[in-house]
């Protein structure tokens, strides 16, 4: 709720926000603002306060904003902080940041409306942001004060927690003015102010603090309002009533409020005197002052904290007038209209608190709202909210059939700590609604990232499953949880297990379709990453079979996924891209991020815009990929990406560049403390770089620790092929060609194989480009030898089309490339010459080297020589560094 900063904003003066544009106010920002997913901008702007605001301006000339500094606004419900705060920053010059606490503890939450609020002054802040981010709160701020503090200018930063309270807000805060950078002055606005926050500042000289005594309306302002309810402020009685409320704002504004309507209150005294909530009192006076039809509009549309036209209209039916909305919202007691582009009506806390708990002694009319907004809710796809208002209408199994819609929504745009909160209305009370519950409660933990957890619950569920009517269900649903995980480390040696559970016939119930084909993406994921592209299109039409005819957005996104990986698979690579990128499109219409998100699409359409030889949009794709990869803790995905690009450098000839990344890379998958196969990824690269420079000894130990790859199976053939040990015409005549990959590969090996007789292997080039032309392949042709290329060239001079004329332009360039010297290893070293290297990071003597290798002194200086010749350094010390660079040891 927007809380009491209405109550006391009856008399005069002009328009606030007409006073100066310092910083974000509500409803005057440009319509082109990027705005974050999941923010309301209204909590992330400068209040807009009611046309008939009383401004302070006494007051406000006492606030001293000095940079750096510290104000805090410290009073009860109903002082009227936030509206004070408004006109004070809007009556100096610096730009504001305004930040305002929900109720709503997320961290997610915080994250977003925090950089939402500096981005609505400074609009290119903090680009690393996403909105999906799940940092601590203390990590983003103490990145954001680093960030603001680099910037030459000076800021306002209010903090408006004026409807919350809990005791970590203390704690944030007391942080918060640790680590602010010298150019803000922050302003807090709060409830309560405990001495021990705070006491640590006053002998700061740009500390100052307002309590409730400083923020009394005056004699002035007092009469002020009282004219303007047509009230005599020299009359005895008025003047005897309104100064009980000993200048507080909203006791005030209240008392007016009904003096004006003609109610007495007589009783007053004593209510002040002794009720300890004296303006629950007053606002049932208030309330009781309105016409029986007026009361009704109200309690009707409290039963929701804020609303727009349309849901009024659903609420009251035919009771709807719009005139009778908009004079409420324009007196500004009960609630108050939003400047924003859906003109929403906020509820007064006070206020709105009181007509709710009206509305909660007619239960039968409170289900019927209920009820009524649900379903509206649901119309709209508001998932939650319908469930929301189902569960206040006691719908208990519409909840239940709500909720699993819901549920999905909130798992695909990562709001896992919202499907633990609401997993507590799933199930009854028995073991087995119990474990329904988990099912809901592991989930969320698993979107939220949180694996270990999970693993806990999901072995707490086993357990307690044993012997019910639903334990297949919970085995399965619980091993479709554990095989997010797993894939999530990429543990290759739980993949059969989980997915052989999975699989099992059900004796109860079984997964739902939704979680079926979520499970199928997953295993279609697994294979495409082991280059199992044989296995993919039985695993799509497995998931086909399942969506049927009724497909939700979701089920979509998930097939379009596979089908993605079917088509690269079969070298389809046009249609791929086609199909990825209405994935992505997809995916960032629906929201979807984390374990249903579209990283693995994203990588597909990345190595489609290589093949069609877009390198350089293709790299930054990946890297877009890797990036989100890394954010939602999808292990594989990240380390794929970084891989392909790895190699991508590496076969243009930045060798230095690409070991540099792959030792980054291998430093990250060092940092996990827990049991992963990233290594392989690395492994793969690795080897692709090698093979690359020729250092054979390496690459042979590479090949034994990536068994089953087809970039493993790809080098074993190169390495035969250099040591003379070429594959028989049968073998390569034995090869599939089915698909347009297995054509290409069987026809440019067999023109590789006839090398020798160029008019034979100039027929297989042929086939090969009559095949890359359909599918405008190009990066294929530029991984073969220059013999090979040498004839592709021959062939474009032939009839030129454009496909050829780009494939003829891209195989100079790379040929240019790699025509360039390696930097840092001329030539591969020896078997021999490897180990002496080792011995030499060991810092033992020349002479003891050689005695332990039991070679002479000459020989090991001739050792020394050729190393320090091919990895280009100048002696013992630097040769090492330089090996360990090159990950030679």
């Amino acid at each position: 709720m927007m809380g009491e900063k209405n109550l006391q904003n009856t008399a005069v003066l002009g328009h606030p926000y007409r006073m100066a544009k310092r910083g974000a106010i509500a409803g005057e920002l440009g319509k082109d603002l990027p705005v974050l997913d999941g923010v309301s901008l209204t909590r992330t702007t400068i209040p807009v306060l009611p046309a008939n605001y009383l401004s302070r301006k006494k007051l406000v000339s006492n606030f001293k904003l000095q940079v750096p500094g510290t104000t805090l606004v410290s009073a009860p419900a109903g002082y009227g902080k936030t509206s004070l705060v408004t006109e004070v920053v809007l009556n100096q010059s610096r730009k504001v940041i305004w930040y305002n606490i929900s109720e709503n503890r997320d961290r997610q939450d915080f994250n977003r409306h925090f950089i939402q609020a500096i981005r609505n002054v400074i609009p290119d802040f903090a680009p690393w942001f996403s909105s999906d981010s799940k940092e601590f709160a203390r990590d983003l701020a103490l990145k954001v004060c680093n960030e603001l503090g680099q910037i030459n200018e000076e800021f306002i930063l209010v903090i408006d927690n004026s409807r919350v309270y809990e005791d970590k807000d203390d704690r944030f805060s007391n942080y918060l003015f640790d680590i602010l950078p010298r150019n803000i002055h922050i302003i807090g606005i709060r409830r309560t102010t405990p001495a021990h926050s705070y006491s640590r500042f006053s002998s700061d000289n740009n500390f100052s603090i307002y309590g409730p005594v400083d923020l009394r309306f005056s004699k002035e302002e007092i009469s002020a309002i009282l004219q303007m309810h047509e009230l005599n402020p020299e009359d005895h009685l008025i003047s005897k009533v309104v100064s009980l409320a000993n200048g507080w704002p909203a006791a005030v504004q209240m008392i007016a409020h009904a003096l004006g309507r003609g109610r007495d209150l007589q009783d007053f005294e004593k209510i002040m005197a002794s009720d300890n909530e004296p303006l629950t009192w007053l606002v049932t006076q208030v309330l009781s002052s309105l016409t029986e039809d007026e009361r009704e509009t109200l309690v009707a549309l409290s039963a929701v904290k804020s609303f727009d036209s349309e849901i009024a209209e659903v609420i009251l039916g035919e009771k709807y007038r719009k005139n009778e909305i908009n004079a409420f919202a324009l007196d500004g007691l009960f609630f108050e209209q939003a400047n924003n582009p859906e003109r929403t009506y906020t509820f007064n806390g006070l206020v709105g608190e009181a007509l709710f708990n009206e509305l909660h002694k007619s239960p039968e009319k409170e289900r019927a709202i209920n009820s009524k907004l649900s379903r509206y809710f649901e119309r709209n796809r508001q998932h939650l909210r319908a469930v929301e208002y189902s569960h206040r209408a006691g719908e208990v199994e519409r909840v239940q059939e709500l909720f699993k819609e819901a549920a999905r929504v909130l798992a695909s745009q990562g709001q896992g700590s919202e499907l633990i909160r609401w997993s507590r209305f799933i199930g009854d009370d028995s073991n087995v609604g119990l474990r329904l519950r988990q099912t809901v409660e592991v989930m969320g933990l698993i979107v939220d990232f949180r694996y270990n957890e999970a693993m806990s619950l999901i072995a707490e569920m086993r357990f307690g499953a044993k012997g019910l009517r639903v334990e297949d269900f919970i085995i399965k649903f619980t091993h479709l949880a554990e095989a997010f995980i797993a894939f999530a480390y990429f543990r290759r040696e739980d993949f059969e297990r989980i997915f052989s559970e999975i699989s099992k016939p059900f004796i109860s119930f079984d997964l739902g379709d939704s979680d079926r084909i979520a499970a199928m993406r997953l295993k279609a994921s697994i294979a495409f990453i082991q280059d199992d592209f044989e296995s993919l299109p039985e695993i799509y039409h497995q998931a086909y079979e399942i969506g049927g005819s009724e497909v939700t957005s979701y089920m979509h996104l998930n097939l379009d996924a596979i089908r993605a990986m079917v088509l690269y698979g079969e070298g389809e690579c046009q249609d791929a891209y086609e199909v990825a990128s209405s994935a992505i499109n997809s995916a960032q219409r629906e929201k979807f991020i984390g374990i249903t998100g579209p990283a693995d699409v994203m990588y597909v359409q990345a190595l489609c815009l290589i093949e069609f030889g877009e390198v350089e949009e293709g790299l930054q794709a990946l890297k877009r990929a890797a990036i989100l990869a890394e954010r939602w803790s999808l292990g594989p995905w990240h380390f794929m990406s970084i891989s392909r690009i790895t190699r991508t450098m590496a076969a243009r000839g930045e060798i230095s560049e690409a070991l540099e990344m792959l030792r980054g890379s291998r430093e990250y998958a060092a940092s996990f403390k827990v049991s992963h196969n990233f290594d392989l990824f690395n492994d793969l690269t690795e080897l692709s770089i090698r093979a690359k420079v020729g250092d054979w000894e390496r690459v042979r130990i590479l090949l034994e620790r990536t068994p089953g790859f087809l970039l493993t199976t790809q080098v074993k053939i190169l390495m035969d092929e250099k040591n003379g040990r070429f594959r028989s015409l049968d073998v390569i005549e034995g090869l599939p060609e089915v698909t347009p990959r297995q054509k290409l590969h069987k026809y440019l090996a067999l023109a590789n194989h006839n090398i020798g007789s160029e008019n034979v292997a100039l027929g297989f080039i042929r086939k090969a480009l009559e095949i890359g032309a359909q599918v405008q392949s190009i990066e294929t042709f530029l991984r073969q030898d220059a013999a090979l290329m040498n004839l592709m060239l021959k062939v474009s001079t032939e009839k030129p089309t454009v496909y050829l004329e780009n494939l003829a332009s891209a195989i100079a360039a790379r040929v240019k490339a790699s025509s360039e010297p390696t930097p840092g290893l001329t030539a591969p070293l020896t078997k021999r010459e490897i180990e002496v290297l080792r011995h030499l990071s060991t810092g033992k003597p020349i002479s003891a080297i050689a005695g332990t290798l039991h070679v002479s002194q000459n020989t090991m200086k001739t050792h020394l020589k050729n190393i320090y010749r091919k990895i280009e350094v100048d002696g013992r010390e630097s040769a090492v560094t330089k090996a360990k660079a090159l990950f030679i040891l």
